[in-house]
């Protein structure tokens, strides 16, 4: 009985993977969802019957999430020089959808994980698990900036030339590392997740180095208490993004490798491995303040 068991949900699973995709249009057309913004976010629990169509259903799903929060980061760094109602209003939006995707991919997963699934599936969907807080908290961070980029406008006051053009380079690296990040995690690529790292630990370093510098324009008289409040507020929502962007980029790798080490495989890739510190190089001199 077990060997036909298995047998059946095998062959089942080799006949339905290629039609994936016309399944979740089936889905679509069959059980519409109510919420127009929320129409794409198909997880019909009747896939759960062909787990390995399930896992590749909320993987698609997952990348989705992933894009719309980096879109959200995105939008909102421009609010930091120019203030606009309507791009905070969208990135509040962006973020209502990425909690929705986090609740439903959430609730699926968990039914999946208690499915008979191969190895494989399994590590996909602890990969998944692992990552959709980190790109929900990449909305919630997203907001964040949209808060600051108000109150400075509401209280009319901007950084010195010098700390604009210190935070250029610091939402350049930030740009860079959330492009790593929304690819890494599409392709599943673990060569550009390693490169994640190092960028993380650059960024670590610019955000220490503008805070010194914040310093001594402060002892300088140079700048003013109150903008060093909404610096600190910045400079700690770009560290926080970087962060999730480093446990996604470790999700990645740690997936390829069946293990979810995460505190063991940063400490160890710092110490030892000779491409982290090559790439760490590159980073902090395309990065120099």
């Amino acid at each position: 009985v077990a060997i036909v068991h298995t047998l059946f949900n095998a062959i089942n699973t080799v006949l339905l993977i290629p039609v994936k995709k016309l399944l979740v249009k089936f889905c679509e057309v069959v059980v519409p969802d109510r919420e127009e913004e929320e129409h794409t976010l198909v997880l019909d629990e009747r896939l759960l019957t062909v787990p390995a169509v399930a896992v590749g259903t909320a993987f698609d799903h997952t990348v989705e999430m992933s894009a719309l929060a980096i879109e959200s980061i995105e939008k909102s760094l421009p609010l930091i020089d120019k203030y606009d109602e309507a791009a905070a209003e969208e990135i509040k939006e962006l973020e209502n959808r990425i909690d929705k995707y986090e609740d439903k991919l959430g609730t699926f997963m968990v039914k999946l994980s208690k499915e008979e699934i191969s190895d494989v599936d399994t590590n996909q969907v602890t990969k998944m698990l692992h990552t959709i807080n980190d790109f929900e908290r990449i909305g919630d961070h997203a907001c964040n900036m949209v808060k600051v980029a108000k109150e400075m406008r509401d209280k009319n006051i901007a950084f010195s030339k010098e700390a604009t053009k210190e935070l250029s380079v610091l939402t350049d690296a930030l740009n860079e590392i959330l492009a790593l990040t929304k690819e890494a995690f599409a392709k599943t690529d673990v060569d550009i997740a390693f490169k994640i790292e190092p960028l993380e630990q650059v960024i670590d370093k610019l955000i220490y180095d503008i805070k010194a510098n914040h310093i001594t324009r402060l002892q300088s008289g140079n700048c003013t208490i109150e903008l060093g409040f909404v610096l600190h507020d910045l400079l700690t929502n770009y560290e926080r993004v970087s962060d999730h962007c480093s446990n996604v980029a470790v999700a990645i790798i740690e997936t390829a490798h069946g293990s979810f080490q995460t505190h063991e495989y940063l400490r160890d890739v710092k110490r030892t491995n000779e491409e982290f510190k090559k790439d760490y190089e590159e980073y902090l001199e395309k990065f120099a303040l």
